[in-house]
């Protein structure tokens, strides 16, 4: 007699429950683990040796000390910040893909270039403010001029002349420059450049003549007597700067020009990881020597939470869509 050993239906039923079994708890297991346990990529916007990268290296050095893990920084620049939030746009939403955002790529650039389709709060998920920078207007010192009402004269007796340099198309140095120009009335000759640092070589050299900038990369040129400071965009003087005049005191009253960068990670973002994410960055934000490279540089640390930060960009998206509306400011 051919005997076979057949198994129960109640026992081939256990087989898909235990394997589910395992699989939970695998997964319970895999997210029980800390973030991160491997390297985490921190990308930015624009070449390497301008304020972002700036910004974004101190905080990459306090980062990987308190999680334990190299992060690595990745510029990416090209499009006025829109290309290397790209990249983090489509990244898996694990956290190990990171982005320092800027003005640039999550306002001027959606709301200026219609080849860029992401929008900062639906394509992307904010985790802290990390610094404000004011805007400096920033001319080479063979330009005769030496404060903001003997620049307008210039710029008005000569209107399209004098040109100035943008870190790219759409960018917030572009626009910051073109609401100048708006508010007082006058023009320039725009070009644009993929970053800070190629932008300062032509400004040193005399190829180009004005800029809106922010100060880290051209304080030291300030300093030398290289570069001349012409106007401070925040609504106070700059403890680095201090002799530096704003605009309202220069002449030009309710003109501001501040940027801000802040970190960013894909979209839909595990809450419990962002508020894990969040909590390290404020605790890297408030070191003592992060805050004093930041105030050195001329920049104002923020360290908002997610919450507040989502709120200051929908007001800074919304706010930025009217002025360039009422300003008529395109690319083309």
């Amino acid at each position: 007699m051919d005997i076979r050993t057949t198994p129960s239906l109640a026992g081939a039923a256990r087989l898909p429950m235990f394997a589910a079994i395992a699989l939970f708890a695998a997964s319970t297991a895999s997210q029980a683990q800390p973030f991160p346990v491997k390297a985490v990529r921190l990308v930015h916007t624009f070449p390497a040796g301008g304020p972002v990268d700036f910004v974004t290296r101190g905080a990459a050095e306090e980062l990987s000390k308190l999680w334990g893990q190299p992060v690595i920084v990745d510029p990416r620049p090209g499009g006025g910040g829109s290309i290397g939030s790209e990249i983090v746009r489509i990244s898996p939403p694990d956290g190990y893909t990171l982005l320092t955002g800027t003005h640039s790529g999550m306002v001027a650039a959606p709301l200026l270039n219609t080849s860029v389709k992401y929008h900062p709060l639906k394509d992307f998920t904010p985790i802290t403010q990390m610094v404000n920078s004011p805007f400096f207007m920033v001319a080479n010192a063979q330009v005769p001029v030496s404060n903001l009402k003997e620049l307008l004269a210039m710029l008005r007796a000569q209107p399209g002349k004098l040109n100035y340099g943008s870190v790219g198309q759409g960018s917030s140095t572009h626009l910051a420059f073109e609401m100048f120009a708006f508010t007082a009335g006058v023009q320039a000759l725009h070009v644009p450049y993929k970053g800070t640092a190629p932008m300062i070589v032509d400004l040193l050299s005399g190829t180009l003549q004005l800029t809106i900038t922010s100060i880290p990369t051209v304080l030291p040129h300030i300093k030398t007597g290289k570069l001349r400071a012409i106007a401070n965009g925040s609504l106070r003087r700059s403890t680095v700067l201090p002799d530096v005049p704003t605009y309202a005191e220069a002449g030009l009253p309710g003109f501001e020009s501040v940027t801000w960068y802040g970190l960013f990670g894909p979209a839909k973002l595990p809450p419990a990881l962002v508020r894990e994410m969040s909590a390290t960055a404020l605790k890297a934000l408030s070191s003592p020597a992060l805050i004093a490279r930041y105030t050195e540089g001329g920049l104002e640390t923020v360290a908002s939470t997610p919450e507040q930060f989502r709120k200051f960009i929908a007001e800074e998206y919304d706010r930025w869509a009217k002025l360039i509306r009422q300003a008529g400011i395109s690319l083309q």
